[in-house]
């Protein structure tokens, strides 16, 4: 018997994706003030994007820094996939993770500000270093009077 579409156009499959369950996803998760999530087609053309932008959905990354060291990925494989950048449109400094997702002509990037990923350190730096400092005043002051009690 022979097939019913034998050689044929038999018509197209179509599947579309509702944004909104990503940007609703993409909410959720803790990105802080300048963290930015990017979700892009692997032809550098941008889906979706935290903070939402409406005018960037659509739009081409192919000049960005993040897309062409996505894009270099496959030229070496042992690349890691960070890398830091700073944006052209906020001028904020950050850190992305970026990569592909599996059978899927998609990639995702998060980045976090290196100012807020460092925020907590240089807090702590700064309180034990106040603390040294402190501690290395009272300890000369008891040596000062230390040194006057023995009479030298």
């Amino acid at each position: 018997m022979r097939s019913l579409f034998a050689g044929n156009f038999a018509g197209v499959a179509l599947a579309a994706i509702d944004v909104d369950y990503f940007r609703q996803f993409y909410n959720k998760l803790n990105i802080r003030q300048q963290g930015l999530l990017v979700l892009a087609l692997d032809n550098g053309t941008t889906l979706l994007r935290r903070p939402y932008n409406d005018k960037l959905i659509g739009s081409s990354m192919l000049n960005t820094e993040l897309f062409q060291a996505f894009r270099s990925r496959d030229r070496n494989r042992n690349r890691n996939r960070t890398i830091n950048v700073t944006s052209s449109q906020d001028g904020v400094e950050r850190l992305f993770s970026y990569r592909n997702l599996e059978h899927y002509p998609v990639f995702v990037a998060a980045g976090f500000s290196r100012k807020e990923i460092l925020a907590g350190w240089w807090k702590d730096t700064l309180l034990h270093t106040l603390g040294v400092i402190i501690l290395a005043i009272i300890l000369a002051l008891a040596g000062a009077r230390l040194i006057r009690q023995i009479g030298f």
